[in-house]
């Protein structure tokens, strides 16, 4: 099970992190963001949505996801028109020997929560909670098994997820990241993905930039500090589905544009982590794994899902139970916490007594004094 992630890196920092090896030029290359329409240019949160940063993520949420640029899904001005045809070719693509060497990819915005191509209505009132794909009915579950015949596989990248250990009525939570910090590219490799990017298009970049720049505008000032030049470690890459629901022409949500929602694959959890969790997401350990599964041109489904197995590439630390609650985002839900450490007592009897500042405590002596003294007087009288 996965039902909650972190990731707090800006958005360059994802695109950075995800700099893999072009096939075509044999150079490191970053991939481009593809956020679609600018603000102001989708009616509601259903539109091609905004990525911001955040270490508490939960479902409904959107966040960056790598797919190949061969999807017409991912280009800017693509129609309702263009995303069937590309379902078409996807299909055909993979019955017949016909490839393509491209290995190109994009990040794109999603919402986590698959909603099927074919639900009418309100995309926020789909019933079903998609947001996991159990391995074992990816091609039974009609909305799973139809978004996997089109080649609509992706690539969720965050820092890391959070898993619950349940312990009678206590959860404690913990924070499960790669093991190993390494990439398939070298730092060297990292800054001429860099170079590269900084030497795209002008036009493109700079619209780009500009988006970005204003996407990340609406954020508080304090989280924009609170993210600005972390550097995270080695981002973990879970295999997922993606589908793209349009508004239907004349309806209360025509003119919202398309909305593009993600679901995580799971499978049984590995031998290492079955004491937290008996399920967990299926991780792409390594560039190779990422790449045959994004290109879903070249690399049937049966030989990807191949790809799909339960790893033991994790490591793991308990963290703040603070961060159950959704709404909590502070930076330390993501460090470690020493579950053996004494908690501080809670102060009652004479320990609060003793809290008391010694001008208030003469004050409580007097006050009792003073009350007592009406009453000694009266049984003196007596």
């Amino acid at each position: 099970m996965c039902g909650r992630t972190a990731c707090a890196c800006e958005p360059e920092v994802v695109a950075r992190a995800c700099t893999y090896r072009s096939k075509r030029t044999g150079t490191p290359r970053q991939p481009r963001w593809v956020n679609g329409k600018k603000k102001g240019d989708v009616g509601s949160a259903t539109g091609r949505a905004r990525y911001y940063p955040s270490f508490n993520v939960g479902p409904h949420t959107n966040m960056p996801v790598l797919l190949s640029s061969n999807h017409p899904h991912c280009m800017p001005s693509a129609s309702s028109a263009a995303c069937s045809t590309a379902s078409s070719s996807a299909v055909k693509s993979e019955s017949s020997s016909q490839s393509t060497p491209s290995n190109e990819r994009v990040l794109q915005t999603m919402r986590w929560g698959l909603v099927p191509t074919w639900h009418k209505g309100d995309p926020n009132k789909f019933g079903t909670m998609l947001n996991n794909c159990r391995i074992e009915g990816i091609q039974e579950k009609p909305s799973f098994r139809n978004a996997l015949k089109r080649g609509q596989r992706c690539v969720i990248v965050c820092e890391g997820f959070y898993e619950w250990q349940t312990s009678g009525k206590n959860k404690q939570p913990y924070f499960m990241s790669f093991n190993n910090s390494d990439t398939d590219l070298s730092d060297d490799e990292l800054a001429a993905g860099q170079d590269e990017a900084d030497t795209q298009d002008a036009v493109e970049a700079s619209e780009r930039e500009e988006q970005q720049s204003e996407d990340f505008s609406s954020s508080a000032d304090a989280d924009r500090v609170k993210f600005s030049g972390r550097k995270p470690g080695r981002l973990l890459t879970m295999a997922g589905l993606f589908d793209v629901w349009h508004p239907i022409p004349g309806s209360e949500f025509d003119g919202d544009g398309p909305l593009y929602t993600y679901s995580i694959v799971t499978v049984p959890a590995s031998s290492s982590i079955a004491w937290l969790h008996h399920r967990m997401p299926a991780i792409l350990d390594g560039e190779d794994a990422v790449q045959q599964w994004l290109d879903y041109s070249n690399v049937p489904n049966e030989k990807a899902l191949g790809l799909i197995q339960s790893t033991s590439c994790l490591k793991w630390h308990p963290v703040t139970q603070s961060m159950g609650n959704i709404r909590y985002k502070n930076s330390d839900s993501i460090l470690p916490i020493d579950l053996h450490a004494k908690k501080p007592m809670k102060a009652t009897g004479l320990t609060s007594w003793l809290k008391v500042s010694p001008s208030k405590r003469k004050a409580t002596e007097e006050d009792g004094k003073s009350a007592a003294e009406p009453v000694a007087k009266k049984k003196a009288e007596e």
